[in-house]
């Protein structure tokens, strides 16, 4: 839809929570900016779905389908040949978040979504022209890209939900419990439009 819409790759700790990744996506769907994730990504995210489901008889098959889904509705979000990147970052205190960094860097992502913010210090991320940031502030950002695209897109997404089928109050209610204050903020005044 933008012919300038950014992109932002969005790690597995943002993917498996149910709440971050519906909204993010269909923001994304509706063309506010482009997703990038790797394969790496989407198999963390499949593991901490299996987790989070761990009491469920289906946890493995709901996290696999989740994926599933993900990669079919977005296509185009994978991210290649970010590998030989890895071996050259040394910037991150985790090397194992330098797959993300480097996920970043070969798509060109001006920013990282992730709630683990303190493992991608503004210092480390600087001179590669990215930023990280909170699903919440994230979200709360690309809502005031378009409010009008975008809360039309929450009220599909919204009419969609049927297990169970929640109201715009009852939605508000579900970010204000994922502390997601600044998305709340965003949409609070559209509240009768979704």
């Amino acid at each position: 839809m933008f012919s300038n819409r950014f992109t932002a790759v969005i790690d597995a700790c943002v993917l498996a929570d149910v709440t971050k990744r519906d909204l993010i996506l269909t923001l994304a769907e509706a063309g506010l900016f482009r997703l990038c994730w790797s394969d790496e990504i989407l198999r963390e995210t499949e593991a901490a779905l299996q987790y989070i489901l761990r009491e469920r008889d289906d946890a493995r098959a709901r996290a696999t389908r989740s994926i599933a889904a993900m990669r079919t509705a977005f296509p185009e979000a994978e991210c290649f040949g970010y590998e030989d990147i890895v071996g050259t970052l040394s910037c991150l205190t985790d090397p194992n978040d330098h797959h993300v960094l480097a996920v970043a860097i070969e798509c060109k992502a001006s920013v990282i979504v992730t709630d683990n913010i303190k493992d991608f210090p503004a210092a480390a991320l600087t001179p590669y022209s990215i930023e990280a940031r909170i699903a919440d502030e994230f979200i709360a950002d690309a809502i005031d890209l378009d409010y009008a695209l975008s809360i039309k897109a929450i009220a599909a997404m919204r009419a969609k939900l049927s297990n169970p089928s929640l109201t715009a109050q009852d939605l508000i209610e579900k970010w204000r419990q994922r502390n997601m204050h600044q998305t709340v903020e965003a949409i609070f005044p559209h509240i009768h439009s979704i």
